[in-house]
């Protein structure tokens, strides 16, 4: 006696269902990326003289880009210096333990003649 359920030929396979899911997804991406593509062309071509908001907008993202910039101009050199010294922190550690290695061999040989 045999049940539907034992004949594996029966069961479609998980990684059919994946590719199909994923393929139809992959489709449905594209076609959302060529509508929004093609609206925002319409969108370009209708309005092509930007009105006073666009340029206030345009003007305040300047102003915050400039602050931006000003504020990176001070804050760079102390990131630059903070590293340096880290790197130099890290030299001296360095050193350091290797003298401590070189004296450990020492006093190992001494121990052992």
């Amino acid at each position: 006696m045999s049940n539907p359920e034992d004949n594996i030929e029966n069961i479609p396979d998980a990684d059919d269902a994946v590719e199909n899911t994923s393929a139809e997804a992959t489709d449905t991406v594209s076609q959302n990326a060529e509508a929004s593509e093609e609206a925002l062309l319409d969108e370009e071509t209708e309005g092509a003289v930007p009105d006073a908001g666009d340029y206030e907008r345009f003007a305040q993202v300047l102003k915050n880009a400039k602050e931006i910039s000003a504020r990176l101009e001070v804050l760079v050199p102390g990131v630059l210096d903070t590293a340096d010294a880290t790197n130099s922190a890290a030299d001296v550690s360095r050193r350091a333990s290797s003298a401590l290695e070189n004296g450990l061999d020492h006093l190992r040989e001494g121990s052992m003649n």
